[in-house]
């Protein structure tokens, strides 16, 4: 999991989803469709302005998602990144392949200080019982497992870049304009044990947590010395935040602020374990989310190091409500009316769509008759016209859409063929699956206007008129029975 707070938004990223909660405004939830997987952290890789701006896609082509090991930003302008093979890149989104800063760190190695033996965190001794060839191995063994950063971890921000891997217990910090580290040192762990290095003005605020079950806190400085230190104490912890003056320390469930010497200067109880925190790049709030899928909160520290808590949201809560609300508009989007197949035919308008009624201008006129395919879908309409209201009428051509064509002489009546229109397959009815709620009345309507034809037939009408007009209209090459349809054509003056 990761977290951003700038102290008006907070930006959580679960290995499914995405949470944006505002302190003013509705939170949202947006489903991850492909996780980033690394392996150290499966959440994958969150990069967010000060601002709140997901800006990690300024950077996606300078980085293998699958190769990469962990990121942070610096500032708004730069990022780092500590790649697989472990060459660690910052820098803007680097122009035409060339990063501002490269290291390749996979021969870096370092000293156990001094002060770090009596904290079980010196060099790895090796069994008394091993001699020989087997004693040899094993020396070999911890003097090749000393180099690099194997499943490095980073952790960024405006005073420089911490690196740090539990692998080889190395542990750098790089200011932001220098290639060359400006404090190195290394510690003794196990692979289960973890190491987190955040810069700070003066050097590193370390937490080293032992299998998640013990850990310790430390404040070192640019030369190496070891300047404050909590010792081991029993819980884990996230990695210690920098605050501005303080520096923010969650063991178990309480969270600290503490001063240069990591004496504590408040505290508060935050009801639950945190698995990731963030403080906002003005050291002025810090936010944290448990493991659980439960809360996440949002805090504030005064410029004398008290905390209080500002808001809390269940995201479990939040990510139900969009699965809910995924799975409705997932069900409207694919509600579809059963359609029919077999021959095409052609029917009556059905509601609530309607045909215009029979009743044109004296002169130049345009009758529009609206039909329906009410039958398989098929290519291909014709329309002849037929009545004595042929007598007072002449009817040149027929249209639908961008096809027009001219009628012609067929024994009593008159007769036009558009083969190139497209019949959609018809719509069951009565409507199947029924709509249900709005959204679906509302598309199920839509679906039944599609299968709905205009056509247009245009002409000239001599004078006033109530003749009788028959139009049959059919779809080409069916065999189904012609729409058949009577009555008056009012011819008005």
């Amino acid at each position: 999991m990761r977290i951003f707070t700038n102290g008006k938004l907070t930006v959580l990223l679960t290995p499914t989803h995405v949470f944006r909660w505002p302190r003013r405004g509705e939170a949202s939830v947006v489903a991850r469709e492909s996780p980033e997987a690394t392996d150290f952290d499966e959440s994958g890789h969150l990069l967010v302005s000060s601002k709140g701006e997901e800006i990690t896609g300024a950077w996606a082509s300078a980085f293998d998602p699958a190769t990469l090991l962990d990121c942070g930003l610096v500032d708004d302008r730069r990022a780092a990144f500590l790649h697989h093979d472990q060459t660690l890149t910052w820098g803007p989104p680097p122009a035409g392949g060339e990063w501002e800063h490269r290291v390749d760190l996979s021969a870096h190695r370092s000293e156990f200080p001094d002060w770090a033996r009596p904290m079980r965190m010196g060099p790895r001794g090796v069994r008394q019982d091993l001699e020989g060839e087997d004693l040899e191995y094993e020396l070999e063994r911890l003097e090749a497992a000393g180099a690099g950063f194997p499943h490095g971890v980073v952790l960024a921000n405006a005073h420089g870049i911490g690196v740090a891997s539990n692998f080889s217990g190395n542990v750098a910090l790089f200011r932001p304009d220098q290639e060359a580290p400006a404090l190195r040192f290394r510690l003794g762990v196990v692979d289960e044990d973890r190491i987190y290095a955040r810069p700070t003005r003066t050097g590193l605020l370390v937490t080293v947590v032992f299998n998640g079950r013990f850990s310790t806190i430390l404040h070192v400085d640019e030369r190496g010395a070891l300047r404050a230190h909590v010792p081991e104490q029993q819980g884990g912890r996230t990695p210690m935040l920098a605050m501005g003056r303080y520096a923010l320390d969650v063991h178990d469930s309480t969270a600290y602020t503490r001063d240069a010497k990591l004496a504590v200067v408040s505290e508060l109880d935050v009801t639950f374990r945190p698995a990731c925190a963030a403080a906002s790049p003005d050291g002025k709030h810090f936010a944290i989310a448990d493991g659980f899928g439960a809360d996440m909160a949002l805090f504030s520290v005064s410029a004398k190091g008290a905390i209080r808590e500002i808001d809390r949201v269940s995201y479990a809560d939040l990510r139900r409500q969009a699965s809910a609300e995924e799975a409705r508009v997932d069900a409207i989007r694919r509600y579809a009316l059963d359609r029919l197949e077999g021959t095409p035919t052609i029917g009556f308008a059905a509601k609530p769509v309607v045909s215009p009624p029979w009743t044109v201008p004296s002169g130049d006129f345009a009758l529009p008759l609206v039909v329906r395919s009410a039958g398989g879908p098929g290519r291909g309409v014709a329309v002849r016209l037929s009545g004595a209201a042929l007598e007072g009428v002449t009817a040149t051509r027929v249209r639908l859409g961008d096809a027009e064509a001219a009628f012609s002489p067929d024994d009593d009546g008159l007769r036009a063929e558009l083969p190139d229109v497209a019949l959609p397959p018809g719509v069951v009815l009565p409507i199947t699956p029924p709509p249900a709620g709005d959204e679906q009345k509302a598309m199920a309507d839509a679906q039944l206007r599609e299968t709905h034809l205009e056509l247009v037939v245009h002409g000239h009408a001599a004078g006033p008129s109530g003749a009788l007009l028959r139009v049959e209209v059919s779809a080409l090459g069916a065999t189904s029975s012609p729409l058949k349809w009577m009555r008056p054509l009012t011819v008005e003056s």
